[in-house]
């Protein structure tokens, strides 16, 4: 269901309750952008680790369950599990993607 918000806005007297919108202006804030953009070749590297726990001998340490095969190989390369990127156990790379989500 598709809702819509409209905004009434009552201008000098007519709106009893001073808002922010009815304040006085004043010289606006200059703000300096910054844009970071870090290059670590994560996705290679989630790659290259789930390739390694898809391995006989490594499947028994990630303990999916038989989400293995449920498991979608997208045009990236990387497997995804419900839309998602599967980040496996193997490489220790939750510690690597929390990292960058947190820096970027």
């Amino acid at each position: 269901m598709l809702r819509a918000c409209v905004i009434r806005y009552h201008a000098g007297k007519a709106n009893v309750v001073a808002d922010a919108l009815s304040q006085k202006q004043t010289k606006p804030k200059q703000v300096r952008v910054l844009q970071l953009t870090i290059h670590t070749g994560l996705p290679e590297k989630i790659c290259n680790a789930q390739l390694e726990a898809l391995k006989e001998e490594n499947l028994p340490l990630e303990a999916t369950r038989g989400m293995e095969e449920k498991l979608e190989v997208k045009s990236d390369g990387i497997r995804y599990f419900a839309e998602r990127i599967w980040v496996p156990v193997y490489g220790n790379l939750k510690e690597l993607v929390m990292d960058e989500s947190h820096k970027s």
